[in-house]
């Protein structure tokens, strides 16, 4: 993780050289952290390196990820890689309404049954689910979340999702 580093990085073609870093990276004997004023994060620790970027407006022939882990794996071809995750995270916001998330998950997702009222307040659900798919499987999990911007919070449901794929040889 160390080595990981914006220089190293453009002055092997990982990424172009033109790219700026929106804030100081970080780097230690454990980990490496740089974030790009493109959206694109990178974050590296021991075994396991994370591409990140923000999809919601872009058009897929926009993304940067898929072109930057291949021109990482082919740059270092030697590394041990065991696996690609592709993590995909969608909110749904609720801006002004901070109970709607619970109530999406527990009246829109869920059956809204007698139940459901248990208690002294209502019901606090998540959801996790497991698709089987030709060549993995899709976890995806449904959540009530909050996000955090400068000047408020909006409350949110999330569903993040994980396709896992091992990479055999």
């Amino acid at each position: 993780p160390s080595m990981l580093t914006p220089d190293f990085l453009a002055g092997s073609g990982i990424i172009p050289s033109d790219w700026t870093l929106a804030k100081p990276f970080t780097t230690s004997q454990r980990s490496s952290q740089m974030a790009f004023t493109n959206g694109v994060k990178i974050t590296g620790k021991l075994g396991n390196i994370t591409f990140t970027e923000g999809i919601a407006k872009k058009a897929l022939e926009d993304l940067e990820i898929p072109s930057l882990a291949r021109q990482y794996a082919a740059m270092l071809p030697n590394l041990d890689y065991r696996g690609v995750g592709i993590n995909p995270r969608w909110f749904i916001t609720f801006d002004g309404q901070p109970d709607a998330a619970q109530r999406f998950i527990s009246q829109q997702i869920l059956a809204d049954r007698p139940w459901q009222s248990f208690g002294l307040s209502p019901l606090q659900a998540g959801i996790n689910l497991v698709y089987t798919l030709d060549r993995c499987q899709l976890h995806l999990a449904i959540n009530k979340a909050v996000l955090k911007l400068p000047d408020r919070d909006i409350p949110a449901g999330m569903f993040a999702g994980n396709f896992s794929y091992g990479l055999p040889g």
